[in-house]
């Protein structure tokens, strides 16, 4: 017994070195998504908004609904535990429900939603993370493009660097730093955020950033908010 629990334990250790070398080397990032695989977030969020800070918190649930032969793949989005403070007062916000297409290279390709708001493509492509269509390592860095659309992306460009690999919350990441913005004349929104990604699947582990006037649904506008979101379980 004793024998055979060594060699399981050489095997495990022989498979995390191979891992390891091979995010060395160099790995293609993309979004492998399954049907039914679900992960949750906790977000929050503090903007800047009328001269105070007003603070935001929620659990988002992520399920896969459906993954096309080339990769795209929908997610059914639920926002629950919805908190905002401000100015002393916390506020529950009711439950809500999104559905959102992406391509395996992190482009967004629909969304729907209860709330219709043309900027909600905007932030989406802001928080999304797209991904290289080339083997990456760390110091390695590539650059994004965002085509507008007529629903209400915009243009938009920056790069993503891989700066190390680190482990977070049990998964072996890429730590990934991101600067994007708008190339439009008017309250351009940018983002400044650093990005850890599980390089077995593309899913993000955690990220943390400032998005810098950036356009929330009304009532708010534009706003800069810190965001910081993390996988829970």
């Amino acid at each position: 017994m004793h024998h055979r629990t060594r060699i399981a334990g050489l095997a495990a250790v022989a498979a995390l070195s191979l891992a390891a070398a091979a995010m060395q080397d160099g790995v293609v990032l993309k979004r492998t998504a399954k049907v039914g695989d679900a992960i949750k977030y906790r977000l929050k969020a503090d903007l800047d908004y009328k001269g105070s800070t007003l603070s935001f918190s929620s659990l988002i649930t992520e399920k896969v609904t459906k993954v096309a032969a080339d990769g795209t793949y929908m997610i059914e989005s639920k926002t629950s535990e919805g908190k905002v403070a401000y100015q002393g007062d916390t506020t529950n916000q009711l439950d809500s429900t999104s559905t959102v297409t992406f391509k395996a290279n992190g482009q967004l390709v629909l969304y729907i939603a209860e709330l219709d708001d043309p900027n909600i493509y905007r932030m989406v492509n802001l928080q999304s993370f797209h991904f290289s269509p080339n083997l990456v390592k760390v110091g390695d860095s590539w650059d994004v493009a965002i085509p507008k659309d007529d629903r209400g992306s915009v243009d938009a460009g920056g790069t993503c660097k891989v700066e190390a690999q680190e482990k977070v919350l049990g998964h072996d990441t890429y730590r990934i730093h991101v600067l994007l913005k708008e190339s439009i004349d008017k309250d351009p929104a940018s983002v400044d955020a650093t990005y850890w990604v599980d390089p077995k699947d593309g899913s993000v582990v955690e990220l943390t950033g400032t998005w810098t006037n950036a356009p929330w649904p009304s009532p708010v506008g534009p706003a800069t908010a810190k965001v910081t979101m993390m996988r829970e379980g």
